[in-house]
């Protein structure tokens, strides 16, 4: 290593310095110091079974991508980094506080940056900003979805968080919160912060856990030492300013990069590296942002100008003029810099207060090419005009270049160019200039929502990057009234956060704005009274939608009965299609519920008021969910007229996602009537539709399903070849659930060939142990009944009952009626062939009152099963035992056929 440094240095001997690019020989300097005596653990290599079935390789750790930092990066601060390393090795929760501009986030994403090269932190760097209105679900779902993939938002919120704490509390990681000042907001300022103050205490009992932990270190960063809402134990660190040589370093990289010397010469930099330089190095006091801002003059004005000009401003600063966490040096220098621009410049650059981060030139120009902005700043700006100011700004140290047409607003900056716009436009007139910025914005989300449609991840892409603005742009809408406008800009980040699986913060978006709309929370009538009524259908409809995909019944049916009450009650209510919408939504409910007949019935109420409307694609859901209700209820030649009738609607609308999904209930419902040609045919159509547009995810469902077609014929060398095809991309595409499904599958194959008795006890321990990891404990559960079974038709008996009884443990834990009742079937079927004919009728007569209480669609088996007991047992002894065991009469119905 240390000859490695030598040689870096010897090929290129150039240095940064104040006076640009200066030679020195000192390749000599890299040296190995060795304080402490070292001795590392042998390594042991690990041979893998060689008869061991194929297994998964569990997902690596993904490397989170840090935010793109300043012009000049991380320029110095090398015993700052050391300084906190050693602080968090002390104590895990560290506060760096620093004013605006004072280099603290660039020193953050260093300190990141070098761990995530070093691998200094093995669990990972994670890092979050609270400029938006997230709290700790972000914290949770970035970490999450880093590690385990996106699969690992589908469990419920404290499952995440859980799973979250206990992975940090395990593996040494490095957590950096930036702009933890905007969470409390300004002290003594009622309702300044971003969060409100049970999110805070979130956030806080968050940071204790993973304290308590021991592993895992916290970086936070803000503008205060002092942070109310923060209990955990922690060290506070003021950043220093930058010493003598690392402004050295600096002001090297911004004189050269401003054109201020040629970086291989030192011929005309003379002039600039005088005494009064200098003074006016020392003058800025190392503040970094305020270097940026001020070596650039040095290309009109000499420095002396300059310093003297900070310092007649200085003693004329008030401290009622600045912002609370900025240092007077730069409130001052930003006043003078700008003042030295053009007029131009000075009337257009505050219109950028209304960005937030990110400004798009093309935006820009569609904003300020129209006859609002015209009309409030006095002139209209054209591409080039944009782009010129832009790029002044840039050079200016007033903006950061991202590409040549996207560029960057330091957070130091919108302060300034707020107070600068409303010393220039009156309140009437930024209102407008508002009015004009949601406009736009809201042509941009329409444009965004056409891009989803058409390319989910470059579409995604483009709202994430504009997310900032587009919130901003939400806001300015809702606080105005502009309803219709609100929905239309809040339905691209609502798809991408579904898309992205970041429920918790849609809900809490989704609160925010119901809370504007209805703040009595008198619902729809209440958001009718002030024309928000669309609005609020929306957000409630949305979110009852997403109740059900997440078997949320209960939430959803209150939701849904609330949108039904509101929408009843309006004229022609009745034949509304939002009210057919609804009635859809109940229908998915029931269906859930296993409740068919009163799921077909709202299915029909749907139908009954949009068949014979424009919107076909509803009326297709509808054909489809009865198609599903008769597949539930054996009806297959009924369900696949149905799904028919879907496909057709599918067809003339080119909608191929919604063929594919028709393709492949055709083909189940074939399957389950045997007819495997059928079968294996719709499912090749969609398998064609998906390999040609490149949808791997779904591809991957259509493999298993091939699978599961050639398993049925007895084909099993190519039912293992779809499976492990299956697996394979399942397992490279880190879908974590359809990897134990696979394996699952694999161990039904094992055990249908009869003579692979031992491969199939491992894949279904492989399936047990992925669901186990996953935190899914009822179709771990299913493993155990798997493995019950096997041991079962084996007679071994001890094992089948021991694998039954978790299976049990699993089901009753998360109230699984259906399973459970199936379960205890099967421990009385273990008793049964041992002989124990009590303990067997304990168990059928378990089963058989969960059968009777829930409805449950096994209860013919069930009563056949004790009717076989009765006979065996005799029935005057089987009446005998059921009075004494149950206290009533035992039933007289249990001759069925099944």
């Amino acid at each position: 290593a240390v000859a490695q440094a030598r040689k870096a240095l010897m090929d290129d001997p150039e240095r940064s310095s104040i006076a640009g690019k200066v030679v020195y020989w000192d390749w000599i300097t890299p040296i190995v110091y060795q304080s402490r005596e070292y001795l590392p653990q042998a390594i042991e290599s690990q041979k893998p079974d060689p008869l061991a079935p194929p297994s998964s390789q569990p997902q690596t750790h993904q490397t989170e991508q840090l935010p793109q930092g300043g012009p000049y990066g991380l320029v110095g601060r090398r015993a700052e980094i050391r300084h906190l390393e050693r602080l968090m090795q002390e104590q895990p929760v560290v506060l760096m506080a620093g004013n605006a501009g004072s280099g603290k986030s660039e020193l953050a994403l260093g300190l990141a940056g070098w761990f995530q090269k070093t691998g200094g932190r093995t669990g990972g760097v994670f890092y979050t900003t609270f400029e938006g209105g997230a709290g700790l679900e972000r914290v949770v779902h970035e970490i999450g979805t880093s590690v385990a993939g996106l699969p690992f938002a589908d469990m419920d919120g404290p499952q995440q968080r859980r799973w979250v704490v206990e992975y940090l509390n395990e593996h040494p990681s490095l957590m950096v919160w930036d702009g933890i000042q905007n969470i409390g907001g300004s002290p003594g300022v009622e309702n300044s912060g971003l969060l409100d103050i049970p999110e805070r205490a979130e956030l806080d009992g968050f940071l204790a856990e993973i304290a308590g932990g021991g592993q895992s270190w916290a970086l936070l960063v803000g503008r205060n030492e002092e942070v109310s809402w923060l209990s955990t134990p922690h060290l506070s660190y003021r950043l220093p300013e930058l010493n003598l040589h690392d402004r050295m370093e600096l002001a090297s990289s911004i004189l050269e990069a401003s054109g201020l010397f040629d970086g291989g010469s030192n011929d005309g930099a003379s002039h600039h590296l005088d005494a009064d330089c200098m003074e006016l190095l020392d003058q800025l006091n190392g503040h970094p942002l305020a270097m940026q801002i001020a070596l650039p003059l040095l290309k009109e004005l000499p420095a002396s100008v300059i310093s003297g000009e900070l310092t007649g401003r200085l003693e004329q600063e008030t401290a009622s003029s600045g912002e609370e966490g900025r240092d007077p040096i730069l409130t001052v220098l930003m006043e003078y810099s700008f003042s030295r621009m053009s007029r131009r410049q000075r009337n257009h650059l505050p219109f950028l207060s209304l960005f937030q981060r990110r400004i798009m030139m093309d935006i820009l120009t569609h904003i300020t090419q129209e006859r609002v902005y015209r009309t409030v700043m006095g002139e209209e700006l054209g591409w080039g005009a944009c782009r010129s100011l832009l790029r002044t700004a840039r050079d200016s140290g007033f903006l950061q270049a991202i590409t040549p047409s996207v560029y960057q607003i330091h957070p130091s900056f919108p302060w300034f160019y707020g107070r600068r716009l409303s010393q220039q436009v009156a309140g009437p007139g930024i209102r407008q200039l508002e009015q004009e910025f949601v406009r736009v914005y809201a042509d941009t989300a329409d444009y965004f929502m056409e891009s989803l449609y058409e390319n989910q991840d470059s579409g995604a892409t483009a709202v994430l990057a504009e997310e900032g603005n587009l919130t901003q742009a939400l806001g300015l809408a809702m606080e105005d009234g502009q309803w219709d406008t609100a929905q239309v800009l809040v339905q691209p980040l609502a798809q991408v956060y579904r898309m992205q699986k970041r429920y918790p913060e849609l809900r809490r978006l989704r609160r925010q704005l119901l809370q504007i709309v209805a703040p009595e929370g008198r619902g729809g009538p209440e958001a009718a009274s002030k024309g928000a009524s669309d609005l609020w259908l929306y957000l409630l409809g949305t979110e009852a939608s997403e109740a059900t995909e997440q078997l949320q019944l209960e939430r959803s049916e209150e939701l849904n009965r609330q949108l039904l009450d509101y929408l009843s009650s309006l004229p022609d209510g009745d034949s509304d299609p939002r009210t057919a919408a609804v009635y859809h939504q109940l229908g998915l409910i029931e269906q859930h519920r296993w409740h068919l007949d009163e799921a077909e019935g709202w299915f029909q109420r749907s139908l009954a008021i949009i068949e014979q409307g424009e919107d076909r694609a509803s009326v297709a859901d509808d054909y489809f969910g009865i198609g599903q209700i008769y597949q539930s209820q054996r009806r297959y030649t009924e369900a696949k007229e149905w799904f028919s009738k879907a496909l057709d609607i599918h067809q003339r609308e080119q909608d191929l996602e919604e063929m594919v999904k028709d393709y492949r209930a055709l083909g189940l419902a074939a399957q389950y009537k045997f007819e495997y040609e059928e079968a294996e045919s719709w499912y090749h159509r969609a398998r064609e539709i998906l390999e040609e547009n490149r949808d791997e995810e779904n591809a991957v469902l259509v493999f298993h399903e091939l699978g599961t077609v050639y398993h049925a014929r007895y084909l099993f060398e190519e039912a293992e070849t779809w499976y492990q095809q299956a697996l394979s991309l399942s397992d490279r595409l880190g879908m974590e659930n359809q990897v134990a499904v696979e394996f699952h599958h694999l161990g039904l194959l094992s055990q249908a060939r009869g003579v692979f008795i031992d491969d199939a006890v491992e894949w279904f321990d492989l399936a047990r142990e992925r669901w186990e990891k996953l935190g899914d404990r009822r179709s771990a559960g299913d493993e155990c009944r798997a493995l019950g079974v096997l041991f079962h038709e084996q007679q071994r008996l001890d094992e089948a009952e021991d694998y039954y009884r978790q299976a049990q443990a699993a089901f009753e834990e998360v109230q699984d009626v259906q399973r459970t009742a199936r379960t205890y079937g099967q421990l009385g079927k273990v008793a049964e062939d041992r002989g124990d004919l009590p303990g067997a009728l304990e168990w059928a007569t378990r089963t058989h009152s969960l059968a009777v209480d829930h409805g449950l669609a096994l209860l013919p088996q069930v009563k056949a099963h004790l009717a076989e007991l009765r006979d065996k047992y005799g029935e005057e002894n089987f009446n005998q035992w059921w009075r004494g065991y149950t206290g009533g009469d035992p039933p007289t119905d249990l001759d069925v056929e099944t």
